[in-house]
């Protein structure tokens, strides 16, 4: 599913604004799941862009991916203590 979402993206007519496509499965731990969003998290707070910045995340059932244990992990690398303030700045929507 989050691939066909980039491309209706490109499609669009957007795909000089789509900055990074991301995927992974094979049941990632919680800690894995956590170093990624963390990494992804970094980067989109890394340069602060005047108009802001849209952060799509989708998920689906596939691959033995457990999805609520991976939007758990995410949403709690979101809103913690290291992104939260930088994402409110960076204007992430």
């Amino acid at each position: 599913m989050s691939l066909i979402s980039s491309d209706t993206i490109c499609d669009m007519g957007f795909a000089s604004e789509l900055a990074n496509y991301g995927e992974y499965s094979g049941a990632p731990s919680e800690q894995q799941t956590y170093e990624y969003a963390k990494t992804i998290l970094s980067l989109i707070v890394k340069e602060k862009h005047p108009d802001g910045k849209i952060l799509i995340i989708g998920g689906g059932i596939a691959n033995f991916t457990n999805v609520a244990a991976t939007f758990k992990v995410i949403y709690i690398s979101f809103f913690s203590k290291n992104f939260e303030k930088n994402i409110i700045y960076s204007r992430v929507l």
